[in-house]
Parts: structure tokens; sequence; C-alpha cells
């Protein structure tokens, strides 16, 4: 391992962007220098006739490799011919407007492998237009005009909490599609 990633204090998974279908192989070649990776792979029966209980895998998200190091050692790796560059994370910006490299807590790798090695079929992975707490605005429907902020959500719909004063707040089961960001 690395002497810059002996310290668990420095540690945080990153997101390495590489060529697409030649994930696992950059993966292998971090792994060869001491960096600890993870590439989702789904493991689905072979089609085809004449094929008997061949397992294929398949990369979940083309292009991705998760690496656990040090900063220091994240910068080293863009040297490296393979890695084009890092994530970013777009929710962020820093004092000069720019946005910093995205950071994975480790938890949430962990709890992406069990997802992953225990799933039946192969997932969808969307970005989330509304975080917890945006405040929307219903366009559409019978609530169209209503404003509130999103307290929840789940594939395509949203908890919509609407403060209605001394009487308290509602909270409305809506469509994802009828709202918009305010």
């Amino acid at each position: 391992m690395p002497e810059a990633c002996k310290k668990a204090g420095e540690m945080a998974w990153y997101v390495v962007i590489v060529n697409s279908r030649a994930e696992r192989k950059y993966a292998q070649l971090l792994s060869e220098k001491g960096y600890e990776t993870y590439v989702p792979v789904w493991k689905e029966p072979a089609r085809g006739r004449g094929i008997r209980k061949r397992v294929v895998e398949r990369v979940l998200i083309a292009t991705i490799v998760f690496v656990r190091c040090a900063e220091r050692e994240r910068i080293l790796l863009l040297k490296l011919p393979y890695v084009k560059h890092f994530m970013v994370d777009r929710t962020k910006k820093d004092r000069y407007g720019r946005h910093p490299v995205a950071t994975i807590p480790h938890s949430q790798i962990e709890a992406f492998r069990m997802c992953v090695e225990r799933m039946e079929e192969p997932a969808e992975i969307a970005p989330v237009p509304y975080r917890l707490g945006d405040r929307v605005r219903v366009v559409d429907g019978k609530f169209a005009g209503l404003e509130g902020n999103v307290v929840q959500h789940a594939e395509g719909e949203s908890h919509l909490v609407v403060c209605l004063g001394t009487l308290g707040c509602l909270k409305l089961n809506i469509s994802l599609n009828l709202v918009t960001r305010i």
C-alpha cells in the first residue's frame, strides 16, 4: 500500500474516470500499485443456444473505478496514462467557484457493494433531480401553484411538505415531473 495511504484518517474513496470497457483492467493495475479499488459488476446468465449455466459479468457503471487513497496519492494518480480525471461534486463549490473532487464515505461504498452483490436483476443508476429540503413549486395538475419543500423522494414520486402557517404542514405525494425547483 502506498505510504501516504497508511493513515486511515486521510483515506477517502474517489471516483476515477477511465476508458470504457477497461474498468476491470485499470482497477487491477491500481490494485497492483497498492490501492484498494472497486468496480461494481453484475452477474447474469449467458444467453444463446447451447450455452449451459454460464455466468457473464457485466460492469454496472461504465468508465468508473472507485479507488481508496489519500489526497496526496490521488494527485499522483492523475499522472497515470489510464486515469482521465476524477469525478467532481456538482452540489458544492469552493471559494473560487470551482467544484471540488467528489469523495464518497466508506459506509456508502459498503452499502452500494451489498446492494450490487444481492441484486437479482440489473439496476439503473440515475441522478436525483431534487435533494431533500429543496424548495419546489407544483407546475401542473390539481396542486399547480403550490410551493413547498421536498422531504423525501422515491423513484418517480416526491413527498412535498407545504407549510400552512398556524395550521401546520401538509404532506402531499407529488410526481417529480409535476414540480420544478425554485
